[in-house]
Order: C-alpha cells, then structure tokens, then sequence
C-alpha cells in the first residue's frame, strides 16, 4: 500500500500525520511530546491491514530532516502487542527506502515473542525520534510485500 494512496482506497489509512500533497509529514502526540515525529497507518478497526506471514517484509521510503534515530513498529491491537525495528543512525536529507523483515521485528515488551502467522498487522508505525522539536519526518512509500 502506498501511503499515498491510503486514504483513496478501503484499506489502510492515516490515522496521524499530515498529508502535503504526495506525502505524508510526521505529527506529534501528547503522550509521545513535541520532539518525536510520527507517521501511522491502519484501518482503525481490529481487521487489520493483513495478517502476518513468514517471509512478509515492510518497505518504507521516508526522508528525515536531521539524522535521529528512526523506528518503525508494527502493532496488532487485538492483544496489545507491537513489534519494532530501530535505525539508530538513519540517512538525512535524501529519500531512502528502507526494506524490513517483518520476522525480525522485536516485541516491544521485550518477552522474546515474535510475529506470528496471522497476527493481525492493525496498525505500522514511522517515528523519529530525538530532542529537537524542528526534525522533520516525511513518508512517501509503505508497502507489505513477500521476499522474492
């Protein structure tokens, strides 16, 4: 799914971040404070945008302002489990297309429990992270996609 075509279709959409004409800008939570910059997306229902299989991979392009670290977290709702990948040093200022497997993801409670088949993938998440409010945050591609 392209981020851009996410709110044209039934399937995943933004539910935080702004649109600026092909791609979507990072927002900020209370919760999550000024200096971290997000870009989510999912259907806001418990469906999900698909459910998990091995060998399923995350692709996302983004470009970031200033280099911050870079996490990208996958989420399924249902249990309240969310597994991320971290880029502690990300490129800045250049788009740059990150290719992820998803069966390397980390629980975020750190139990050792990976994705598995079918887990509900609800909601994917692109945050930079860091202390300066000005960092910029921009997605223009996301897309679930099995190795070749």
């Amino acid at each position: 799914m392209h981020a851009r075509d996410a709110a044209a279709t039934a399937g995943p959409r933004v539910l935080l971040g702004e649109r600026d004409g092909g791609v979507l800008r990072g927002g900020t939570t209370a919760r999550k404070g000024p200096t971290t910059k997000i870009v989510c997306l999912g259907t806001g229902e418990r469906r999900g945008i698909a459910g998990h299989e091995p060998g399923l991979r995350l692709r996302v392009r983004y470009r970031l302002s200033r280099a911050v670290p870079l996490g990208v977290q996958v989420t399924e709702t249902g249990h309240g489990r969310s597994f991320q990948a971290a880029v502690a040093a990300p490129r800045a200022g250049l788009w740059t297309e990150l290719d992820l497997d998803l069966d390397r993801f980390v629980d975020e409670a750190r139990e050792g429990r990976a994705l598995a088949p079918g887990d509900r993938l609800d909601l994917v998440t692109v945050s930079a992270h860091g202390d300066d409010a000005g960092v910029v945050l921009e997605v223009s591609d996301v897309l679930l996609h099995r190795a070749r």
